[in-house]
């Protein structure tokens, strides 16, 4: 059983308890009066409580649903998914003072500082508990996400959403809570307090011309073993500040970290990535593929050292292309390797869905995994 709180001036009925429904079925999607928080707290009480004695039930909240989530997995113990919460409603739901409108049911209603205020007898210390997978948008505008990372330290997931989650990226993190993979996700990401993401695209040329040097040297470093970084978009600095349309880069403690590198190609292709050689950078750019792959919005062709990074913690095979699928995307050659291939030796599981292509003069064995045809803008 799933039992999903819904934020401030929301509804059960939105897209994400539509698409929680769709993919679990066994989902309560609580409607209650999420701007009385007496009523709020007896509304999600009587549903909550009704399940305390089955250890399968997971309780999801969203921002204020997040308050709650937190709030009653603390009193009964029960499992719990709390993405971008507040922890102080009656500091942070002050700004809603005066009139306000449902986004979802498009109900007006007044909300009042005494409204605010009922919160702060259900404030709880942040616990950290074992029970809880608690997910941050370091791009959050809403909350402060410092805030929680600060807080829930031990039991957190970073990633680069603001304050609205993607329906996948909450799926996925139930999913997680289900097999009982909440540690393994958690100890790939809690040491990376790392100030945020940064994002650029085609336009952000001074932005890019600001970090082109560490990054084309962690590159460089990245792609030693053949040579160093080379190809289209990788002549030069200029080169890939010019070509290479899009940047992720993984900031910690003012330096970068990780590093991954996209373009339009068939779809938002990753093209290079690299790290700085430390733990938190293989962490953080596992997470960064992770989140990639979990909402189905990017690609590669891999092999060799990445193909084998990446089946760490993945199901490769449920994200492989199929190999008479490769085309659709790729206008080269293609034909499958032979079967004393050494990727396929290495990976024999995965033999279906390897190819071929030339790649430089040479022929090279790849593996297509991701979502291709999703574009980058």
């Amino acid at each position: 059983m799933i039992i999903y709180i819904h934020g401030f001036n929301s509804s059960g009925n939105s897209d994400t308890g539509t698409n929680l429904k769709k993919e679990f079925g066994d989902v309560i999607a609580i409607n209650y009066d999420f701007a009385n928080a007496d009523r709020s707290h007896q509304q999600i009480n009587s549903v909550v409580s009704k399940y305390v004695k089955e250890p399968d039930t997971i309780i999801v909240g969203t921002s204020l649903g997040g308050f709650w989530a937190n709030y009653f997995s603390d009193k009964y113990g029960m499992k719990a998914v709390v993405l971008n919460p507040t922890f102080n409603p009656s500091q942070t739901l002050l700004k809603y003072i005066g009139k306000n409108k449902n986004y979802f049911t498009q109900e007006e209603y007044e909300f009042n500082k005494e409204n605010a205020e009922a919160f702060k007898k259900y404030e709880v210390d942040a616990n950290p508990s074992e029970n809880k997978l608690v997910y941050v948008g370091s791009n959050d505008t809403v909350i402060d996400p410092n805030d929680t990372i600060k807080k829930m330290k031990g039991v957190l997931v970073i990633g680069d959403s603001g304050h609205r989650v993607s329906s996948d990226v909450i799926i996925g993190l139930v999913r997680k809570v289900q097999l009982n993979h909440s540690q393994a996700i958690i100890e790939e990401n809690v040491e990376i307090l790392y100030e945020r993401f940064l994002n650029f695209l085609p336009a952000d040329v001074d932005k890019k011309k600001q970090y082109a040097d560490v990054v084309w040297d962690l590159l460089q470093r990245a792609y030693a073993s053949i040579g160093g970084i080379h190809g289209n978009g990788f002549q030069s600095k200029e080169d890939m500040i010019k070509n290479i349309p899009f940047w992720k880069l993984c900031r910690r403690n003012g330096s970068i970290i990780a590093a991954e590198l996209y373009k339009d190609k068939g779809g938002r292709k990753s093209v290079a990535a690299c790290t700085d050689g430390t733990s938190e950078g293989k962490k953080a750019l596992k997470m960064m593929k992770s989140e990639d792959f979990t909402q189905e919005r990017t690609y590669a062709e891999v092999s060799g050292p990445m193909l084998a990074f990446l089946k760490k913690g993945n199901d490769i095979e449920k994200q492989a292309v199929p190999y008479d699928k490769i085309n659709d995307f790729i206008d080269d050659h293609i034909k499958r390797p032979p079967a004393d291939d050494p990727e396929v030796l290495r990976h024999p599981e995965l033999k279906n869905f390897f190819y071929q292509r030339m790649i430089g003069g040479d022929w090279h064995t790849k593996i297509m995994v991701g979502t291709p045809g999703k574009k980058i803008i």
